[in-house]
């Protein structure tokens, strides 16, 4: 499999590949995947970290007698990340097919 790092770092050593082989393939989709799914990582960690704040500010609330019921924004925010991990899944697998058309087509 070919690594996404080297693709991303020398995009033009996997192009210059690929024209050797005669292949009009463009792995330019690829990259802004490759972009797109390193910006959801991020915003997946962050969503976490907020969560996991929030769910031991409401665990501490509820242990002292404060708090009550699941807040509404907790419930949104880990509605929101469900989401957003299902769309990190779904990308990552159309990008893992995409891979291996990129490896086949670079296959002596």
């Amino acid at each position: 499999m070919i690594d996404l790092k080297l693709l991303r770092e020398n995009p033009d050593l996997v192009r210059d590949a690929l024209k050797r082989r005669n292949s009009s393939y463009d792995p330019e989709p690829l990259l802004s995947r490759e972009k797109v799914r390193r910006q959801l990582i991020t915003e997946i960690e962050q969503l976490r970290s907020k969560h996991k704040k929030g769910s031991d500010a409401f665990g501490q609330q509820r242990a002292a007698g404060i708090a009550t019921g699941l807040p509404n924004e907790l419930k949104k925010l880990s509605d929101h990340l469900k989401v957003r991990e299902e769309e990190l899944t779904q990308l990552e697998e159309e990008m893992e097919r995409e891979l291996a058309i990129v490896v086949i087509l670079l296959l002596p």
